[in-house]
C-alpha cells in the first residue's frame, strides 16, 4: 500500500507517545497558535478549543492535511492494530498505562500493521459499544452533565437543513451501538466531505445556542465535542445505507494514564521505607507509618507503592506521619514498576524479591507489608540490602487483610498509633470503595466478570439503574 497515512493524536498536555511515520502527536496548543492566525473561521474554533475538544485537530487537519487517509486518536486512545488481543466487552483495549511495551503490544504504531488495516478500507472506525437500556438518545439524555436539548438542536438543524440524513439520524438515534471519542481513519475524500458537514451542523448551533449565556460549567461546554461523536454516528450510518463504502472496525485501546513519570531516585541521606497501600489497606499503612515515624531516630524516606489510591487516601497517609522532620513520604505507582503491560489493578502484584532489581538506584532497602506496628527504629534493623521489617514488628490481626476499616480485635497500641492518623473516625469506607452492597448483583458479578460482553452489559445496565 503506497497511499500516504497521517493518523493523529491530540494531545493537551505532555505525555507518553506512540508515533511513527503513519501516526503523529499533535500539541493543541500549537493548533491554537496556528489557527488564530487564520481567517474568521480559523479564529471562532481556536477561541473554543476546549469546547470543541478533540474536533480542533480535526478541523485543524481538513484545513491543512492532504494526506491519502486521514485520522484521529486521543493521547489516552488509540487504535490497537495487533491481531489477536483480548478486548473487554465493550470491544476495548485496556491498559493501565501507555509506555513502549504495551505501545508494541498493541501496534500503535506499527506501519505495516496499519497499513495492512487500511488497505482497499474506506473508513475506519472503533467497534460500537453497546447501550445496555435504551437507546443512542437516552444515553445522552440519561447524562449527568449533558442537556438533552442541545443534542435536539443539532437534530433538528439535519432534519431541516439536511433532509437526506433524517432517515440516518432517525435510525442511529435509535439504535443502542454508539460510536465514541471522535475516533476513525478516511479516506481523504471521505473525510473532506465529512468534515464539511459536521462543522456545517456545530456552527450552526453556536447559532441557535448561546451556552455561556446559560451558565454551563466548564464540563457542559464541552458539549461540541460530545456533539461530534453523536454525529460521526449518524454520518456512518448514512453512510453505510447508501452502501458501496468499505467500513471496517478496529479495536480502541484505552489507557488510565498516559502521564510522563520520572524516575524514583533515592533520597539522600534517607533509608528508604517501602510499603504496599490500596484501597483496602490504606487505613492500615496509615498506622504502620504513624508508628515508623514515632520511632524514628534517622531519616526515613517512605515510599509507598500505591495501587490505585485516591487523591484523598494519599493526602491522608502523607499526613499520617504528624509532621515527623525525620520522615518524608512519596509515592510509586506499584504498577508503573510490577505491572507495565496490566489491563487491570487486580493483576497487580508486588513482588518484595524484584525490589532490588526494579529499583537499582536505591541501595539498602527496607520492606514492610503495611500491617506490622514498630516501636523501635525502623532503621537500626540490621541484615541483607534487601530487607523485610514486617516480622520485627507488631502484627496485626489477620482479620486487617480482609477490612477497610479496624473494627475488633485490635491491640492498644494500634488504636493509641491509629487514633494520630487522619483515617480515624472515617465512616462508610467499606461502602465507598468495597464495591457493590446488594448480595444479588454481587453474585451476578461474581458469575460475570467485567471482562466478558454479558458482564459489562451487567455493569453498565446497574450504573443505569442506580441513577
Amino acid at each position: 500500500m503506497d497511499e500516504e497515512i497521517q493518523i493523529f493524536i491530540s494531545c493537551h498536555k505532555p505525555c507518553e507517545r506512540a508515533e511513527s511515520a503513519c501516526v503523529r502527536a499533535v500539541m493543541q496548543a500549537d493548533i491554537v497558535r496556528s489557527l488564530s492566525a487564520g481567517g474568521e473561521a480559523d479564529c471562532f474554533m481556536a477561541a473554543r478549543a476546549n469546547e470543541f475538544c478533540e474536533l480542533l485537530t480535526q478541523y485543524w487537519a481538513w484545513k491543512n492535511c492532504d494526506a491519502d487517509y486521514i485520522g484521529f486518536g486521543h493521547y489516552r486512545r488509540y487504535f490497537a492494530f495487533a491481531e489477536g488481543i483480548k478486548a473487554d466487552g465493550d470491544g476495548i483495549v485496556r491498559r493501565l498505562f501507555l509506555n513502549e511495551d504495551t505501545a508494541r503490544e498493541l501496534s500503535l504504531a506499527d506501519d505495516a500493521a496499519i497499513a495492512a488495516a487500511l488497505n482497499g478500507c474506506d473508513v475506519l472506525a472503533p467497534y460500537p459499544v453497546e447501550y445496555p437500556v435504551g437507546s443512542a438518545y437516552s444515553q445522552f439524555k440519561n447524562s449527568d452533565v449533558l442537556n438533552v436539548e442541545d443534542l435536539d438542536i443539532a437534530l433538528d438543524i439535519i432534519e431541516k437543513e439536511f433532509p437526506d440524513y433524517r432517515a440516518a439520524a432517525k435510525k442511529y438515534m435509535r439504535g443502542r451501538r454508539l460510536y465514541y471519542c471522535n475516533m476513525f481513519v478516511m479516506r481523504r475524500e471521505l473525510f473532506r466531505a465529512y468534515s464539511e458537514w459536521l462543522f456545517a451542523i456545530l456552527r450552526r448551533f453556536y447559532a441557535r445556542k448561546d451556552m455561556r449565556a446559560a451558565g454551563y460549567t466548564a464540563a457542559q461546554l464541552r458539549t461540541p465535542g460530545h456533539l461530534g461523536e453523536r454525529l460521526f454516528g449518524i454520518w456512518l450510518t448514512h453512510l453505510q445505507m447508501q452502501g458501496g463504502a468499505k467500513v471496517r472496525h478496529c479495536r480502541m485501546a484505552v489507557f488510565e494514564s498516559a502521564d510522563l513519570v520520572p524516575p524514583l531516585l533515592p533520597k539522600e541521606g534517607a533509608n528508604p521505607l517501602f510499603l504496599p497501600a490500596d484501597a483496602r489497606s490504606a487505613p492500615f499503612a496509615a498506622a504502620a507509618l504513624r508508628s515508623a515515624a514515632r520511632t524514628a531516630k534517622q531519616k526515613i524516606d517512605a515510599v509507598l507503592l500505591e495501587n490505585g489510591i485516591s487523591a484523598e487516601d494519599r493526602e491522608k497517609l502523607a499526613a499520617s506521619v504528624g509532621g515527623c522532620a525525620a520522615v518524608s513520604v512519596r509515592f510509586a505507582d506499584a504498577a508503573r514498576v510490577f505491572a507495565p503491560c496490566a489491563a487491570a489493578r487486580e493483576d497487580v502484584k508486588i513482588d518484595l524479591a524484584q525490589l532490588p532489581a526494579l529499583f537499582p538506584a536505591f541501595g539498602r532497602i527496607l520492606w514492610s507489608d503495611g500491617f506490622s506496628l514498630f516501636k523501635e527504629d525502623v532503621c537500626a534493623a540490621g541484615g541483607e540490602n534487601s530487607l523485610d521489617i514486617s516480622p520485627q514488628g507488631e502484627r496485626m490481626p489477620a482479620r486487617a487483610h480482609r477490612e477497610y476499616y479496624p473494627t475488633k480485635g485490635y491491640s492498644d497500641y494500634f488504636w493509641e498509633v491509629f487514633r494520630q492518623t487522619p483515617f480515624y473516625g472515617e465512616t462508610g469506607r467499606a461502602k465507598k470503595y468495597g464495591g457493590e452492597r446488594n448480595p444479588l448483583w454481587r453474585a451476578a458479578f461474581r458469575l460475570f466478570p467485567a471482562g466478558g460482553k454479558f458482564g459489562s452489559f451487567l455493569r453498565k445496565a446497574r450504573r443505569h439503574l442506580g441513577k
